[in-house]
């Protein structure tokens, strides 16, 4: 690893000329621009990988991944150990993991392919500090140097620490490439305040929204627990961007620009059709103008967006919303009904959920992230 601040040129060629005589650098470009005339589309190669560098015991840190087109999955390790894996899709993937020893932990991500082969691997370290004990919690990108379309160093990882937070509502985040055309990363506008949620905070969130929770859920028979669970999770305990500017838990777009919406500015081009003014991988600006796909719904309490939640997007009550999960509601209350336990039938709600289409991650992965949630919080006593 290097533990410099390297200036990425967009130019690999101008990059890589201090390094290498004339005649390698040639041969470099020649390669170049047979790759550009060899693929219809450019594939992508290797990993990053996005973390803050410190966090308190017993306070969830995520892991956020951007993979290439040969990586399948990303094994995570600790000192050696697995803590599990994170299945990639759409390039696409996050871990989440509670630290409950103190310690400077030894990082390493495997890159699996499809035939389950390591084909990238990152390492890096990470602090896990004793609660309320001062910390500096810089967020930083890991990046493999066999990246063909990701910004990368010649030889060795890159470290690239993000020492310039934003501030918004007098919290700090990571900026995205629109609040710091330097530091900014598009992946960031998902990363929770800096700092947050502490133990205390995490503790507060789930007391607050429990009691709209349990009320709502049981009214409209499906299952607190998940309802408990996707809000934790989505939300970072209440402390992602989505949630301190909208009081939205569950990242629930709006697509259009109104009264009841908010701009996330600077988010990934999820719809694919954000015209882009420059940049390139995770650090693109948008002409933020002419996008629908990042405005999410605004609402004016919490307890209005869990009755949201369950009752217009899982209920489909209205109509109101564009997407109809009510089978997967129905599905759940059907078995219930039957006589399948009740944890049973979360399961699979919370599978059938995002098979619909209500996570962006892989069904599966989505349904061990909330289910984690769950099993931590003991969250299952509330159904």
């Amino acid at each position: 690893m290097i533990n410099v601040e390297v200036l990425i040129s967009k130019d690999m060629i101008t990059l890589l000329s201090p390094l290498l005589n004339r005649k390698i650098a040639l041969c470099y470009s020649l390669l170049l621009a047979v790759g550009q005339y060899s693929f219809a589309v450019p594939q992508k190669f290797g990993m990053t990988v996005d973390y803050a560098t410190s966090v308190e015991i017993n306070q969830p840190t995520t892991f956020i991944f951007n993979a290439g087109d040969d990586i399948q999955s990303v094994k995570i390790f600790v000192n050696g150990n697995s803590l599990g894996t994170s299945a990639i899709f759409k390039n696409k993937g996050d871990f989440t993991f509670t630290f409950k020893y103190g310690g400077t932990k030894k990082l390493s991500f495997s890159g699996m392919n499809a035939q389950n082969e390591v084909v990238s691997e990152l390492k890096g370290d990470l602090a896990v500090v004793n609660t309320g004990e001062s910390i500096r919690k810089n967020i930083v990108t890991l990046r493999t140097n066999d990246a063909q379309t990701w910004p990368s160093a010649a030889t060795g990882n890159l470290l690239v620490p993000l020492t310039k937070p934003t501030l918004f509502n007098n919290f700090k985040f990571p900026p995205t490439p629109e609040e710091d055309n330097v530091n900014g990363r598009n992946s960031n506008a998902k990363l929770t305040a800096i700092g947050h949620p502490t133990k205390e905070e995490s503790t507060l969130f789930i007391k607050d929204i429990q009691s709209y929770v349990v009320e709502i859920s049981k009214k409209n028979k499906v299952p607190t627990s998940v309802i408990m669970g996707m809000a934790i999770l989505e939300s970072g305990y209440g402390f992602s961007r989505n949630a301190i500017m909208a009081n939205n838990f569950f990242g629930l777009k709006w697509w259009k620009n109104s009264k009841n919406s908010v701009q996330m500015k600077g988010s990934p081009n999820v719809s694919g059709k954000a015209k882009v003014l420059r940049g390139d991988e995770d650090q693109y600006i948008f002409d933020e103008t002419s996008r629908n796909d990042n405005w999410y719904r605004l609402f004016s309490s919490r307890k209005e967006c869990i009755t949201f939640l369950v009752e217009e997007v899982l209920l489909h009550k209205t109509g109101m919303w564009q997407k109809d999960y009510s089978a997967v509601a129905r599905s759940y209350q059907k078995k219930i009904t039957s006589g399948v336990a009740k944890k049973v039938a979360a399961d699979a709600f919370v599978l059938e959920l995002a098979q619909a289409g209500f996570s962006e991650l892989e069904p599966k992965a989505y349904q061990e992230r909330v289910l984690a949630v769950i099993a931590r919080h003991n969250l299952e006593k509330l159904d």
